[in-house]
């Protein structure tokens, strides 16, 4: 049996406001601050980027990346990704796991 879904052109851009929006709120109750959230658009941040500031190494990143603890973009190929991780991931991903 095969189903076919169709979704609207502009579902994955209210999907991502959406995302974004329940990040900010979390953060926001949390008490946490983060300036790429403050209005300005969020900055791609690299794995080694990221990995400095949870203080980890970076394949430790790129691990949590593909397990999916970490949501990333590949700008790069599948042979040789380069990660990317917004701000508003990268801060979400620490207040979750903040110990």
């Amino acid at each position: 049996m095969q189903f076919t879904l169709t979704l609207p052109p502009d579902f994955v851009q209210q999907l991502a406001v959406h995302l974004l929006t329940d990040i900010r709120q979390e953060l926001a109750r949390q008490g946490a601050t983060n300036n790429a959230l403050a209005g300005k658009t969020a900055d791609l941040l690299t794995s080694k980027m990221v990995a400095q500031r949870l203080k980890v190494h970076e394949k430790t990143v790129i691990r949590y990346i593909r397990l999916g603890r970490i949501h990333a973009a590949n700008h790069g190929t599948l042979a040789r990704p380069k990660y990317r991780v917004s701000e508003a991931d990268c801060a979400a991903f620490y207040v979750a796991n903040q110990a």
